[in-house]
């Protein structure tokens, strides 16, 4: 079968054919009809250092974001048929150890990366096989692993009524956490970027109470006059630079949160003291979304259309174009 990825160390990635993955006893195999590109996706085509140290074994075939019709499944498998339409919660727990066991399954002291989207063909555990409503389509289902890292940033992040978000990152997840701040009831919902068409979406889309250029003026500086100089109760960072942890960092008030959802390429200093003995910021973490809770309601947003996720496809493409669809990303919105 067709399929696209690594091959070897470096940057870019090649379409190749490969053997169509081999079915094992709970596991469904798909037809895949749709898979959108993860900004992780791109960190393997620059090769960056995260890509490095999470290159499983050449060849590796990419993506993760995905929906596809049941074509197979093992003889043990109980809750999926052939013919059901499914995406994919792509951490795949052990159910054993102490995290598993206290129902922070997302975070499994084990967990394994269920990938290999870019292909014809996927193989997908059971365990983590997600039916699709009848209401939702194949192109919404391949994006509903990202809107789940959105959701879980807002569970993560626990608006109160009146809070003051920033989000930093225009990107799809960001422009989905900026429209479930505000729905979650942010007084003042701030974004901040730097590509033209991104931050109109911003206003339109996500309806984000301010868009901050950050070309153009000081993120900072522009925060601390909108909120007469005490800045954000909860900051979002999901841009993985240095320079927007920087800025998410310094855009927080005092007793604050930030939240880092988005991935770094390589490791970073912070002023330790200031940050959490003086100005006691609370610096929370992201891996993936709850299992099996954010995906409920992830799955009554899209089917309700109170969020509307194919208005960020700007693109769609055949695989054996996947190369470019990723060099393009920067450019692009969700392809």
């Amino acid at each position: 079968m067709l399929a696209a990825g690594k091959t070897k160390p470096g940057s870019g990635i090649d379409v190749f054919e490969i053997e169509k993955p081999k079915l094992g006893t709970k596991d469904v195999l798909i037809r895949v009809k749709n898979a959108s590109i993860c900004g992780t996706d791109r960190h393997f085509y620059q090769w960056t250092e995260y890509a490095e140290k999470s290159a499983r074994e050449f060849p590796m075939v990419l993506g993760h974001e995905v929906a596809g019709e049941v074509v197979e499944v093992g003889k043990n498998v109980e809750t999926i048929r052939v013919g059901d339409r499914i995406t994919c919660e792509t951490h795949l727990s052990c159910g054993k150890c102490y995290m598993c066991r206290a129902n922070r399954m997302h975070i499994c002291l084990n967990w394994k990366l269920v990938a290999g989207s870019f292909a014809e063909y996927e193989l997908i555990p059971e365990f983590c096989a997600i039916k699709l409503p009848d209401e939702i389509s194949y192109e919404e289902g391949a994006v509903l692993e990202p809107l789940g890292v959105a959701m879980h940033t807002i569970q993560r992040a626990n608006i109160k009524p009146g809070d003051i978000v920033i989000v930093t990152g225009d990107g799809p997840i960001g422009l989905w956490v900026q429209k479930l701040a505000k729905m979650s009831g942010a007084s003042m919902v701030i974004a901040t970027g730097h590509r033209d068409f991104r931050m109109k979406l911003s206003k339109s889309y996500a309806e984000a109470t301010e868009v901050i250029d950050v070309k153009k003026m000081d993120p900072v500086e522009r925060v601390k006059e909108l909120t007469g100089g005490r800045k954000a109760d909860i900051v979002i960072e999901l841009t993985g630079r240095e320079s927007g942890i920087k800025s998410a960092l310094a855009m927080v008030s005092r007793g604050g949160k930030v939240i880092m959802a988005g991935v770094a390429a390589k490791p970073m200093e912070m002023p330790i003291t200031d940050l959490f003995c003086i100005n006691e910021i609370d610096l929370l973490g992201l891996s993936g979304r709850l299992i099996f809770e954010t995906w409920e309601r992830v799955l009554r947003l899209v089917s309700a259309k109170l969020i509307d996720v194919k208005s960020l496809i700007t693109q769609k493409l055949p695989l054996a174009k996947a190369p470019d669809g990723i060099s393009f990303q920067t450019i692009l919105l969700k392809v």
